[in-house]
């Protein structure tokens, strides 16, 4: 019969075999401030592209002014922008597809 440690080092074996790798703490850490730097970059991205004005092209449309009745509320809908997008990425993952 195995004793206790010695099957949980076979079930810590198994796992890790399964996963190819330990997962602890540590590597919930690393995934955590991974998710966190593309969170950043993808806010950074947007700041630039609306500088660019990527959210100001024929078919976004804007609802609201000033005397609307939720003074001072907007309601943006981009359209456009969102086509853009979906046109671009389609591309760049069919580019990337047949590629490889």
């Amino acid at each position: 019969m195995l004793s206790v440690v010695q099957s949980y080092t076979t079930i810590n074996a198994e796992k890790q075999w399964v996963t190819g790798m330990e997962f602890g703490t540590q590597q919930i850490g690393k995934w955590l401030v991974l998710f966190g730097a593309v969170i950043v970059t993808a806010g950074v991205v947007l700041m630039v592209l609306g500088k660019m004005g990527l959210f100001k092209l024929p078919g976004d449309f804007v609802f609201g002014s000033k005397n609307w009745p939720l003074r001072g509320w907007r309601i943006y809908l981009p359209l456009g922008s969102c086509i853009l997008i979906s046109v671009v990425l389609t591309l760049l993952f069919w580019l990337i597809k047949v590629s490889a």
